[in-house]
């Protein structure tokens, strides 16, 4: 007999809807995608445009189906339904109009696709007009103007279209904008900097010279615009409003270079370059220099940096100091000008150092560091306002220079956004607000996050605003009768749960109840041997024990210290005389230290003096 072993493999067949499986092309009228619901029964979930149990019925619009797109709606707009509803309706492109499309938008009586002649001569599109399907309306372009976009605007008296003069020509300005006029077509220039004016002759300035003039910025420097203000960017080693300062240049053991040095695959590109001389072996090349910020001014000191001490990265380097302070150390940049550093220096005399370490086993004169754009910056702006301005950064910041060479404020605590304008609230209030938090004896405001602050409730207030009194079991924080008279109405420990606090030996959600300890209750004067407080959260305390006391029940009495005999401790010389003939009798009434020390009988006394001379006897 042949033993046959079949084994039998389950296979899900394939989802279908009404008999044409899920990922044949022709399901669902090719107009639907095929589903299983929770019987495992198939369905067809129908496209925008199509309906019915096979998504067979499309929608139509007039008799024309939707995807019928040559014809229907007039080929000028999308033949839309309902949910599950085969007639639709057309929803028109924005030049055409009627049930079916079917007509095209004019405006003043030419077809918006007359391109020749609408909006003369298309300088402007006709589209639709809501109000009035039927009468279209002109959108201009550029420096047109009037219903039919048949106008010109101009700028100071001249007409936009004469791009040669109009804002000071093409070298001056991008030309002549929309009119912000409707009625007499005035528009306004846009300059290029450093042009402007409402014709682009005039130039920005930087104090009395324009941005041009040679001798702007002390003809050693730069008249820069940033946030809408202009100032002056020095070259180094020049500083000030005006580049009108320079610094006493103490050390400079750097090596200076023209343009066309030796270097120039560094990419110079700044007034200033440096680079570190051929320094000795283990030993420093330096370039230092003083300089004064005037009272209540500050300055930002710019530089790039490249710092070239291959194979050596870790171990040559160079150093920035401020004032004697050292502010990074720069090791090396893989042959990269590195991002513009900037650091804000404050009023007062101040020293700026670099100095390249070379390391004793680095070379001969292939690594050394680079300084470029080295500048002061005098004039700062953050969001327009110069940091000159008392209002800069709402008075509630300080305005200072980034990485980047922007502005930036730095607020003030409990100040935020960008120009420190607004201020840290809870509950609606300013934190400065007395009344905030419900006042200093309700809760404070607490900054949460930046921006973000919450009220900190003292009991027995709570709240959002610390304008609730707390409640406990119905009763109010305040009220004496609270936690029956024996606790008081607060926080838990957790911060956020309300509730009884009960004083001993009271516990229970009310306090109302008394523990007991050893089956005494807690109020009975003689719990815990009358020498304690029972202390429980539940009926059954435990004694807490006065000073001294000891025990479950604190029966224990304090331990009696033992008798102590004091041995005098100073050190009585040979030719101290001590005579055993001083009187000192048991009788008299004058208290000697000796009495005090040892208490007791007259013996007691005796004993004490007997005791002493022998310790003298043992000097002499």
């Amino acid at each position: 007999m042949v033993l046959l072993t079949i084994s039998r493999t389950y296979c899900e067949s394939l989802r279908q809807c009404y008999g044409i499986d899920y990922n044949n092309a022709s399901v669902c009228s090719s107009q639907g995608t095929c589903y299983k619901d929770s019987n495992n029964r198939g369905y067809c979930n129908c496209y925008s445009g199509a309906f019915g149990d096979e998504c067979q019925i499309p929608t139509t619009c007039y008799g024309i189906a939707y995807n019928n797109y040559s014809h229907v709606c007039s080929n000028a707009g999308n033949c839309i339904s309902p949910w599950n509803n085969a007639t639709g309706t057309c929803d028109c492109d924005s030049y055409a109009y009627g049930q079916q499309c079917e007509n095209p938008i004019q405006c003043y009586g030419i077809q918006w696709n007359n391109y020749t002649s609408v909006c003369t001569k298309s300088q402007g599109y006709c589209r639709a007009n809501n109000s009035n399907p039927s009468q279209g309306v002109c959108t201009c372009y550029g420096y047109y103007y009037g219903q039919q976009c048949e106008k010109v605007a101009t700028c100071s008296g001249i007409s936009a279209s004469n791009t040669s003069y109009v804002c000071g020509g093409p070298t001056k300005s991008t030309g002549c904008g929309a009119p912000v006029d409707p009625v007499n077509g005035n528009a306004t220039c846009t300059c290029i900097y450093p042009y402007t004016g409402p014709d682009c002759s005039d130039q920005f300035k930087c104090g009395n010279y324009s941005v041009l003039d040679p001798q702007v910025c002390s003809s050693v420097g730069k008249c820069i615009r940033t946030n809408n203000v202009q100032s002056c960017k020095c070259n180094f080693p020049y500083y000030g409003a005006n580049c009108e300062l320079s610094p006493n240049m103490a050390v400079r053991t750097f090596a200076s270079y023209a343009l066309a040095n030796t270097y120039s695959a560094w990419n110079y590109n700044g007034e200033y370059f440096d680079s570190g001389g051929v320094a000795p072996l283990n030993s420093y090349s330096t370039l230092e220099f003083n300089f004064t910020v005037a009272p209540n001014d500050f300055v930002a000191l710019q530089f790039e940096y490249l710092v070239s001490t291959y194979p050596y990265a870790t171990l040559s380097y160079m150093i920035f100091t401020l004032d004697g302070k050292v502010i990074s150390n720069y090791g090396d940049t893989n042959n990269k000008w590195l991002q513009l550093r900037t650091y804000n220096i404050s009023s007062g005399n101040h020293v700026v150092r670099w100095q390249y370490y070379k390391y004793y086993i680095s070379g001969y004169g292939t690594d050394r560091a680079y300084i470029r754009n080295i500048s002061f910056i005098n004039n700062i702006t953050c969001n327009g306002v110069s940091n000159k301005d008392p209002t800069v950064c709402s008075a509630s910041g300080l305005c200072t220079m980034n990485n980047t060479g922007y502005g930036i404020c730095s607020c003030n605590q409990y100040y935020f956004t960008a120009d420190c304008g607004k201020v840290i609230n809870c509950n609606q209030l300013s934190i400065f607000d007395p009344n905030v938090c419900g006042g200093s004896t309700h809760g404070t405001c607490k900054q949460t996050a930046p921006g973000f602050g919450a009220c900190q409730c003292k009991s027995p207030y709570t709240g959002v605003g610390c304008d609730v009194l707390m409640s406990c079991n119905g009763v109010a924080a305040n009220d004496p009768s609270v936690c029956s008279a024996h606790g008081s109405c607060g926080y838990a420990p957790d911060g956020v749960t309300i509730a009884c606090s009960c004083q001993a030996p009271y516990y229970g959600a009310d306090c109302s109840q008394v523990t007991s300890c050893a089956g005494i209750l807690g109020t009975d004067p003689t719990v815990c041997s009358g020498h304690g407080t029972c202390y429980g959260t539940t009926a059954s305390g435990t004694c807490s024990c006065n000073s001294g006391w000891q025990g479950s029940q604190c029966s224990v009495p304090p331990t009696t210290p033992a008798t102590t005999t004091i041995v005098p401790t100073t050190t009585v010389k040979p030719t101290t005389t001590v005579m055993p003939t001083t009187t000192v009798q048991p009788t008299t009434t004058t208290k000697t230290p000796v009495v005090t020390l040892f208490p007791g009988s007259a013996s007691s006394v005796s004993m004490s003096l007997a005791l002493l001379l022998a310790v003298f006897v043992m000097y002499l």
